[in-house]
């Protein structure tokens, strides 16, 4: 699990927020919403996660699988990182601001 800490030094790190030591202090978003897209933030959230690795190495048919399915991976990747480069930090609290003011259940500011 990650923790905090290292969740909002990743996001520092790609001037997605800035923090401020002291009272008063904390995080904020470094930069206009309307700039940040979620793959910023899915980029500097990303850990390197290692390809599944076969089970059988010698075993052609499982070679033959894997090479299909790294192709369809790297093509869903492909798709799903032009998909949330589109969407930004700005358009994601719009739908929330939405879901919220449609939803029975929540009453109350967000913010």
């Amino acid at each position: 699990m990650r923790s905090i800490r290292r969740t909002f030094a990743g996001l520092r790190r790609a001037g997605i927020v800035a923090s401020e030591k002291g009272h008063g202090g904390g995080w904020r978003i470094a930069r206009d919403p309307r700039t940040i897209t979620v793959a910023d933030i899915q980029h500097a959230l990303a850990s390197e996660t290692p390809a599944p690795s076969p089970q059988r190495p010698e075993c052609l048919i499982e070679q033959a699988i894997e090479d299909a399915l790294s192709d369809a991976r790297v093509e869903a990747h492909l798709v799903l990182e032009r998909r949330l480069e589109t969407w930004t930090l700005a358009d994601l609290n719009a739908a929330v601001a939405r879901l919220h003011a449609a939803s029975p259940f929540i009453t109350g500011d967000l913010s």
